[in-house]
């Protein structure tokens, strides 16, 4: 099993890749629920979804991640 900062490591490098395909394989829950100002989105077509919307709203952007921190504190 991957800890936290494992899967989040992986998710940035695949989006940064332009994986997405093989982000929602490796990090992603069939049955997630993401909850956000343009709605509620589920499942991986739900990211498949919010990705088109960040591509529509953000064309040209590039994103760079300088800082990490995870807490795993509950």
């Amino acid at each position: 099993m991957r800890t936290t900062e494992q899967v989040l490591r992986d998710h940035l490098d695949r989006r940064c890749r332009n994986d997405l395909e093989g982000d929602l394989d490796a990090n992603y829950s069939d049955d997630l629920v993401v909850l956000a100002k343009d709605g509620v989105f589920r499942g991986k077509d739900g990211i498949r979804r919010t990705a088109e919307i960040l591509g529509q709203n953000l064309p040209d952007a590039d994103f760079s991640y300088d800082l990490l921190r995870v807490n795993m504190e509950y």
